[in-house]
């Protein structure tokens, strides 16, 4: 188990590395983020204009939904999936192995 919170805690520091490197990619990729989830948002808010409540699920539980799962998928397109398509080319390479 300590070898795999190792290989995450590099991944993740290699991947906040990377991040940091590109100041304007991240920036203009996080602008992106939040105007698709806006756009997402108005959606939604443009069909509750129209109905109380969706299979019973009303406007603000929607949007609590939505909210969450796109903060998961942006943070693991951030820290994770770039590193994480490498992971098996560093591993045949021998290149993770320090």
């Amino acid at each position: 188990m300590k070898h795999f919170l190792s290989v995450f805690r590099v991944s993740l520091r290699n991947s906040i590395y990377r991040e940091l490197q590109f100041g304007l990619n991240f920036v203009l990729q996080c602008v992106g983020n939040i105007l698709w989830l806006g756009f997402s948002l108005f959606f939604f808010y443009t069909i509750y204009q129209h109905t109380g409540l969706i299979n019973g699920w009303d406007m603000y539980q929607t949007f609590f939904l939505i909210n969450i799962n796109q903060l998961v998928i942006y943070m693991y397109q951030i820290f994770f999936a770039r590193n994480i398509s490498q992971l098996p080319g560093l591993v045949r390479e021998g290149t993770i192995d320090h």
